[in-house]
């Protein structure tokens, strides 16, 4: 799973309440610009913000857990098992 597959997942997931600050304002879904109306990528958009933010050291976390179905690290379930 690429890890802004993994960076999706955690925006929608309650028990993360993850955000970075930008211009002044708390990012709590860094797939949306600062007014939440449009859509854009986060590297481009918000850059080192986004890449030094909590979304990344926590997907990165997640990334590293072995995978439930063979143990693998990063498997990202290609393994079929």
């Amino acid at each position: 799973m690429d890890i802004i597959d993994v960076v999706r997942i955690l925006v929608h997931e309650p028990d993360y309440q993850l955000s970075f600050p930008f211009m002044g304002i708390d990012i709590t879904d860094p797939f949306m610009d600062e007014t939440g109306r449009f859509e854009v990528n986060p590297f481009s958009y918000y850059g080192q913000h986004f890449i030094e933010s909590s979304f990344i050291t926590e997907a990165q976390k997640l990334q590293e857990l072995p995978c439930l179905a063979c143990g693998g690290i990063g498997c990202n379930g290609s393994c079929a098992r």
